[in-house]
């Protein structure tokens, strides 16, 4: 975390990120930092290989810009990153090799204001019974802004989505998380707006240091939202994610939907699979 008191403007728009560099491999990591309010800003870094890690961070602001320092890194033992399989579009493992069958359910994580005691019942319900994802959607109207037209976000309910992703990520689950979705879930602002990139970009700053992390456009995207655009939000999505997380777009077969062009996983909005599919 960093502090500057002297910053001018809306904080939330400052460019801020941090590049890590592993001693051994040289192996660099550009990562986004966000605004977290109380004049302080983060960088959530996640890393990839034992050993020593030297950071440094970017930004237009002075305060923020060219902090360094160093980190060790021990072996954790976890599986590691999720990712599409190398060969096989349909089918999922974990970057040591451990396969993985996503199990998911919808629950609105960021929306939904269940206490914290209901939180963590809910997940060591999920864990119980072999549930490895929770699948939620990120948009204005599940109040990831505190006001869409002055470019805020609301810093209280990102800091909980925050710490209920830690808590799901020690039960071994993973997160899906959809930018929108028709009805309820449209949004209000045109895409490639600075809304728009403000929203990727704090979901991917903040999201993007969990192992396993699916990003979606949403359903019914053709609804709102053209072809360009779904490659548009790939290549976004990409640039600003070092741990390269699955990305895609929902396909159905309807005419609302839209295959992103560089996709690396095959998402459907087919709800029920027959067993023959699973297997």
């Amino acid at each position: 975390s960093f502090s500057d008191p002297s910053h001018d403007g809306n904080p939330f728009l400052v460019p801020f990120s941090g590049r890590f560099t592993h001693e051994e491999s040289e192996t660099a990591l550009v990562v986004q930092g966000y605004y977290d309010g109380a004049d302080t800003w983060r960088i959530d870094f996640m890393a990839t290989k034992p050993g020593l890690w030297r950071w440094e961070t970017e930004a237009e602001d002075p305060d923020l810009d060219q902090k360094q320092g160093v980190l060790t890194v021990s072996e954790s033992g976890a599986p590691g990153l999720l990712a599409a399989h190398s060969t096989e579009d349909q089918k999922w493992g974990y970057s040591d090799g451990t396969p993985m069958m996503p199990i998911g359910v919808l629950v609105q994580v960021m929306l939904d204001d269940a206490s914290e005691a209901q939180f963590d019942s809910m997940v060591q319900f999920l864990a119980n019974h072999g549930v490895n994802l929770v699948h939620f959607r990120l948009s204005e109207n599940d109040r990831a802004f505190a006001n869409v037209d002055a470019l805020n976000m609301d810093l209280g309910l990102w800091q909980r989505l925050d710490a209920r992703v830690e808590r799901l990520a020690n039960h071994g689950i993973g997160i899906s998380v959809m930018l929108y979705a028709q009805g309820t879930g449209r949004p209000s602002f045109d895409g490639r707006a600075e809304a728009e990139k403000l929203l990727i970009r704090t979901m991917v700053a903040r999201l993007g240091a969990f192992p396993a992390v699916l990003f979606n456009t949403g359903v019914a995207i053709g609804e709102y939202r053209d072809a360009p655009w779904v490659n548009w939000y790939g290549a976004e999505v990409m640039a600003l994610d070092p741990y390269s997380h699955p990305v895609s777009s929902p396909q159905d077969g309807t005419p609302e939907a839209l295959v992103m062009a560089e996709q690396n996983f095959k998402s459907m909005t087919i709800n029920n699979s027959t067993m023959a599919g699973l297997l």
